[in-house]
């Protein structure tokens, strides 16, 4: 199984600003993509993502690295 970096992991466990943003802003239009394909409309699919993100950092202290970021985001 796959490992994150030790200082990624650190950084998100602390909900660091300067690690989560950069995350933040690669995902976040995969995962409105996703909603699209799943029939959502560009808006309900911004919504979903804004969640989803929402969940990740209320969520980042009990990551724990066993697997990888977009396995945990998509989880």
């Amino acid at each position: 199984m796959a490992r994150e970096d030790p200082r990624l992991v650190a950084g998100i466990r602390a909900a660091d600003p300067a690690t989560l943003e950069p995350i933040i802003r690669e995902y976040l239009p995969q995962i409105e993509r996703a909603g699209r394909g799943a029939g959502l409309t560009a808006h309900e699919a911004e919504e979903v993502a804004q969640a989803t993100f929402v969940t990740f950092i209320e969520t980042a202290p009990r990551f724990e690295g066993r697997s990888k970021v977009r396995t945990w985001i998509f989880g």
